[in-house]
């Protein structure tokens, strides 16, 4: 996914390099347009050239965020939220429930597909499941520990 975000990015800097000249004008109605070929004779409101410039890269540091922030994130809220009730394991122990054969698929022996997994953990944490309450759990959070839980198991 990141390639493909990188390859994007890419290609539209390009594009605002090869784009040439833009043009600006407001029609009779007021409305702001931009094109790359001027508008028709348009002597009550002159178009103007506007210059484009490339998107400025960011500078080294300024947006990393590393995997290894993203996994302790995960492994934390794993530790607040969800630990309580569950364990990494396989059945139940010691009263917990074990989230391995609802993280891997047994077909594959791989970790499920985000948004399998998502919606499996979604009814988890709204207590569909099982006997447990509901967990107070943003979307980003849940996201966070199911990273977290595929990084587990892929180890």
């Amino acid at each position: 996914m990141r390639m493909v975000l990188l390859l994007w990015v890419l290609v539209m800097i390009q594009t605002v390099a090869w784009a040439g000249k833009v043009y600006r004008w407001t029609d009779s109605a007021g409305q702001v347009h931009f094109s790359d070929v001027p508008p028709a004779s348009r002597s009550s409101h002159p178009a103007e050239s506007v210059d484009l410039k490339p998107l400025a890269p960011v500078k080294g540091g300024e947006a990393k965020v590393s995997a290894a922030s993203f996994a302790l994130d995960g492994a934390k809220l794993w530790q607040d939220k969800c630990s309580a009730c569950h364990h990494l394991g396989e059945g139940r122990e010691s009263g917990k429930i074990g989230l391995f054969n609802i993280v891997v698929d047994s077909a594959t022996g791989f970790p499920r597909p985000d948004d399998e997994l998502r919606e499996r953990l979604t009814y988890a944490v709204e207590g569909f499941t099982s006997d447990m309450d509901a967990v107070d759990i943003s979307d980003s959070e849940l996201q966070a520990v199911i990273r977290f839980l595929v990084e587990h198991y892929r180890k």
